[in-house]
């Protein structure tokens, strides 16, 4: 919806300020896009099933940021990625949508295999 598309775009704003932040910090912002993408499914299934995983992965994220020093390179990694989803969602390109989601979920696996 409109107001699910405004969340989302709210959200990448909140990440782009966190820019500059700790860490822990960006990985919260980050993660409401991720809740706010998930809220706009309206599935209740999966915003139960992210909010059971996102402490962990949260955490994880913090680690691995550190570990390879994602923002050292970037200070709001993947933020083209980011916006370029919320766009297709808001278009409502369900294809583009989900080779950009699933180039993003690549690309950490790729950087994970550093």
């Amino acid at each position: 919806t409109a107001d699910d598309v405004a969340a989302m775009r709210r959200a990448l704003e909140m990440r782009a300020a966190a820019a500059g932040a700790a860490d822990r910090e960006f990985v919260d912002a980050d993660t409401a896009v991720h809740r706010a993408i998930v809220a706009g499914a309206h599935n209740p299934v999966l915003s139960e099933l992210f909010e059971t995983f996102v402490p962990r992965v949260a955490t994880a994220m913090v680690d691995m940021i550190g570990l390879l020093g994602l923002r050292d390179r970037d200070g709001e990694p993947n933020a083209d990625e980011h916006g370029a989803l919320v766009d297709a969602i808001a278009e409502g390109n369900v294809d583009d949508a989900a080779r950009i989601a699933r180039a993003h979920l690549e690309a950490m696996v790729a950087d994970l295999g550093r």
